[in-house]
């Protein structure tokens, strides 16, 4: 209904908030049916016949505070004046990663770009390292513009091209349900939104088969006049190349194609070398930090585009992060070798060492720094103890210390220091920490599910016979 009413960005708002919740409590992906309304909405493509597909099957809720921008009007994180960005999470004990990305940053910012991956099982903290490495890149360097995607544990390989389309959604102004959502600072949306007309001028010149492939046409002509109609008001910024003819290239490239068109009718290898342009010509305006998240569950097609589009980064200031969990990559696919392994392998090849892998942190030292960011008096056997459950896993920890303060086993006192309370119960996992373990589980085969709940009743030391 929100999206019937004209208040597409409530739409997509409430879709990420429902998908938060459900893998925070439960550790599942919406449906399919939820994802594919949501795909429709973000694409422009829904429409009041696509209402009775949806039926009851919705999830009620409540409107964003942000949600609602009339069409006519530019996006309310234009305002420079705009307040209203959630505070960080916290981030410790990264130190040693985060200078890694800076060097590589560096080597980028210099012409030098390059693929890079952060490695680490699930819950070791690799989404936040990125996002905490862009946060303060672009505090750092004012003209860097961040733009991510992920691939989804549930659509996986039927998703074609997933995280790349994200991306060049975000390079030409659809960035209004991320910042309303919390994922993006207003100052990050106020960059990606002045990339509109760069990138729409690149589009023209050298992705015209990424229309409709990667970027729908009517959602990004909406955009675009958008972008113009408060431009005209404030003025062209000088950025614009062409800025009395881009939108009208747009257009014209845009009319002759047919519906439809794009990949249909375009070989691989041109998609390729076609994007690999468009990010080119962008990085000669402002260095790029492109991230994909979450590799492991990647189409080929996208594996495919990442090795094409890093073999061309020479020159170029563009960075681009990739995040996998190696033992998922371990398994394979299919019975076969995963397609991500060779391509990591040939990164390395052409870039050295390229790799930076949390599982080799001092774990010990995340779980001191995470406790002692807020004030405690929590001794050395309940800090020995948090870290024999967790293993140091920031996941882990954070969700078992949040689970501890939520049922009182943790309590403030006078001063506002955390504290033991009378009993501990260390038994009681967060649900988000279930979910991890129920998924890599599911995922073994019958026998070694048997052997596994053996093992939960023997523990970690047992006899040979056993």
């Amino acid at each position: 209904s929100l999206a019937l009413s004209g208040r597409r960005g409530a739409a997509l708002t409430q879709y990420e908030t429902c998908r938060d919740i459900l893998s925070d409590e439960l550790g599942v992906e919406p449906g399919g049916d939820t994802t594919k309304l949501y795909e429709q909405i973000r694409d422009g493509s829904f429409s009041r016949g696509a209402e009775k597909r949806w039926g009851r099957g919705g999830v009620a809720g409540s409107p964003g505070p942000l949600s609602g921008i009339p069409a006519a009007e530019p996006p309310s994180f234009l305002d420079e004046d705009v307040t209203l960005d959630v505070d960080p999470p916290v981030f410790v004990a990264r130190e040693r990663e985060l200078a890694q990305l800076d060097r590589f940053l560096d080597g980028a910012l210099a012409g030098r770009g390059r693929v890079v991956f952060v490695t680490g099982e699930a819950g070791g903290g690799k989404t936040a390292l990125m996002e905490a490495f862009v946060r303060r890149a672009q505090d750092l360097h004012a003209d860097l513009v961040a733009a991510s995607g992920s691939c989804s544990a549930y659509t996986g390989m039927g998703d074609p091209y997933s995280p790349f389309r994200q991306i060049l959604g975000l390079l030409t102004g659809d960035v209004e349900a991320r910042w309303a959502a919390g994922v993006i600072t207003a100052e990050h949306a106020r960059r990606l939104w002045r990339m509109l007309p760069l990138t729409v001028h690149a589009l023209a010149e050298h992705g015209p088969d990424l229309v409709d492939t990667f970027v729908l046409r009517q959602p990004l002509l909406r955009r675009a006049t958008l972008y113009e109609t408060a431009a005209g008001r404030a003025g062209a910024p000088d950025s614009a190349p062409g800025w009395e003819r881009w939108l009208d290239r747009l257009r014209d490239v845009v009319g002759h194609r047919p519906i439809g068109g794009g990949l249909l009718g375009t070989q691989q290898v041109a998609i390729f070398a076609q994007y690999a342009r468009v990010v080119q010509g962008l990085a000669l305006h402002a260095p790029l930090v492109l991230v994909l998240d979450d590799l492991q569950w990647a189409d080929a097609g996208s594996i495919n585009l990442l090795f094409n589009l890093g073999r061309q980064l020479a020159g170029s200031r563009v960075l681009i992060l990739g995040a996998y969990r190696p033992e998922e990559v371990a398994l394979g696919r299919a019975g076969e070798r995963h397609p991500l392994d060779p391509v990591v392998n040939e990164f390395r090849r052409l870039f050295g060492d390229i790799c930076v892998d949390l599982g080799q942190a001092e774990k010990r030292d995340f779980v001191k720094a995470f406790l002692d960011s807020e004030p405690n008096r929590l001794g050395p056997s309940f800090r020995e103890m948090l870290y024999r459950q967790t293993d140091g896993l920031p996941l882990f920890t954070i969700e078992l210390l949040r689970g501890l303060q939520e049922r009182g086993d943790l309590a403030q006192d006078a001063e506002g220091c955390w504290v033991e309370g009378a009993t501990l119960d260390w038994e009681r996992l967060p649900a988000r920490v279930e979910a991890v373990f129920a998924e890599r589980m599911g995922r073994l085969p019958t026998p070694l599910q048997a052997v596994l709940r053996v093992a939960s009743v023997e523990g970690e030391v047992f006899t040979s016979e056993v």
